[in-house]
């Protein structure tokens, strides 16, 4: 059968016809029709070249399926994340950010698709996987983490009061009271003006 189908084929039968003809998605792509052709001329949905014809995801996406088609045929996220689809095309298409991180996705390819903080805080990532994702300080100290995860992340807890500071390496916006910084103003200021008293 499959040597006839394949001779059909040559003889410039097309997917459709043979289709038509009662031949499945299996046999068709055994007979070297590829899944653009199957879901171009044939007319087969993801669903049935993933269960029938056991095309794979990448295959799928390279014949143009969207996120949305392969997630209905039942591609789980990370087959999808594997066949090259980005964290955006995934959040896009409704996933969120625990669906995600299941499928291996860490916290920077979150932020690039456009997950905020508090989202990944939702997710379990720790502030310390925020944080070296870069996310903004006072986004993560927004977030909602306890104080034992924000100290792990490397934010201290200002003697003032309930505001959090980095405690080294933090570029991406800390958190100080407007009270610290005039009172670290004032200390350079007397240190300057003691200094210049001495020359």
């Amino acid at each position: 059968a499959a040597a006839d189908l394949a001779a059909l084929k040559t003889a410039g039968f097309d997917a459709a016809t043979l289709k038509t003809a009662g031949f499945d998605a299996a046999a068709l792509k055994t007979a070297g029709f590829d899944a653009k052709v199957l879901k171009d001329v044939a007319f087969f949905n993801a669903k049935v070249l993933k269960d029938v014809a056991l095309f794979t995801a990448s295959e799928l996406r390279a014949a143009d399926f969207t996120v949305a088609q392969l997630i209905t045929a039942g591609f789980t996220v990370a087959e999808l994340g594997n066949a090259g689809f980005t964290a955006d095309q995934l959040r896009t298409a409704g996933l969120d950010a625990a669906a995600l991180k299941t499928a291996g996705l860490d916290a920077a390819a979150l932020k690039t698709a456009g997950f905020t903080a508090s989202e990944l805080r939702a997710a379990d990532f720790t502030a310390k996987e925020l944080k070296t994702a870069r996310f903004n300080d006072n986004d993560i100290i927004k977030a909602g983490y306890s104080d034992i995860q924000l100290e792990a992340a490397g934010f201290k807890k200002s003697l003032l009061g309930n505001s959090w500071s980095v405690v080294s390496g933090g570029k991406s916006g800390s958190s100080i009271t407007r009270k610290r910084r005039l009172r670290l103003k004032k200390s350079r200021n007397i240190t300057r003006h003691k200094g210049g008293k001495k020359s």
